[in-house]
């Protein structure tokens, strides 16, 4: 849960999904005059693409635990697929 947590409080730090088509291309744009701040703007730009990937793989690891519990055929697919989502 702690990871969790860690995780959306970087995402709020880090620039949103939103933003990050218009941080690479007036990054690109600027030439090599500040190669300096491209190269910064393109690691906080995939340090923000890991982190909200993890958060969306932990948002669907709690919808299959939550899948997972109900009874029947329906509790099997997810437990199905939960053993292939966090092996």
């Amino acid at each position: 849960m702690g990871l969790v947590l860690a995780l959306i409080a970087l995402a709020f730090a880090l620039p949103g999904p939103g933003s990050w088509a218009t941080a690479v291309t007036a990054t690109s744009s600027q030439g090599s005059a500040n190669a300096a701040t491209a190269v910064g703007q393109a690691l906080l730009t995939a340090v923000a693409m890991l982190v909200w990937g993890l958060l969306a793989w932990c948002g669907l690891l709690v919808g299959t635990l939550c899948w997972a519990r109900i009874p029947g055929g329906a509790g099997h697919v997810g437990r199905a697929l939960l053993a292939r989502l966090a092996p």
